[in-house]
């Protein structure tokens, strides 16, 4: 997939913000997203599902910015003026105001794209998705094991083959276990994928 511009989750890496620490509505937010994010590995050539994602991702992160000035807030000192915690109390309220009616255009837009996609199919212009078999769902599954790697350790060579060694590993005992006969694709896709890790290690 082509990278996508206006992704919420970058910010939500480079703050560190855990996932648990969100309020709902941003949750909701992410959530659109990701469906959002479904529908672009089923359609990767669609430029103009391309052009919506990255538009819900802006949105998106306009929500994650406010939760991450909230959060970084109720981490400092919590005892304020009584006037302080009043001003907060309006400006908060206009912030839920703000945060609701960008989750009913995220909304809103993504029911458009569905029907949009939907009318495209109807007509022949693109082709239904192909449902995902179980290897290219096992192959998706390994390979992102790759980006899970702690961060500290991504520049550690000897963290990096005995990872890649240990999925492969995985990878033939569910063929003998599963009945697999189709995993050399897969071999070859997470061996690339580790070795473009131990080169940006290298070169760290």
């Amino acid at each position: 997939m082509a990278t996508l511009k206006n992704n919420p989750y970058d910010l939500l890496e480079k703050e560190k913000i855990s996932k648990k620490l969100l309020s709902d509505r941003v949750l909701k937010g992410l959530s659109i997203f990701d469906e959002t994010l479904a529908d672009m590995e089923q359609f990767p050539t669609d430029k103009k599902l391309k052009k919506e994602a990255e538009e819900i991702g802006k949105e998106t992160i306009e929500l994650v910015k406010e939760d991450i000035e909230r959060i970084k807030e109720e981490t400092h000192d919590e005892i304020e003026e009584n006037s302080k915690k009043e001003i907060r109390k309006v400006q908060s309220k206009k912030v839920v105001e703000k945060a609701e009616k960008v989750l009913d255009d995220l909304s809103l837009c993504r029911q458009k794209l569905k029907e949009d996609r939907q009318r495209k199919i109807e007509s022949g212009e693109i082709q239904p998705p192909k449902k995902k078999t179980l290897v290219t769902k096992l192959r998706q599954e390994l390979v992102k094991t790759a980006t899970l790697i702690p961060q500290k350790l991504k520049e550690d060579s000897d963290v990096i083959q005995r990872t890649q060694k240990a999925v492969l590993n995985f990878l033939n005992e569910l063929k003998s276990i599963w009945g697999l006969n189709k995993i050399k694709p897969i071999q070859d896709e997470i061996k690339e994928k580790f070795k473009k890790l131990e080169e940006k290690a290298e070169a760290a």
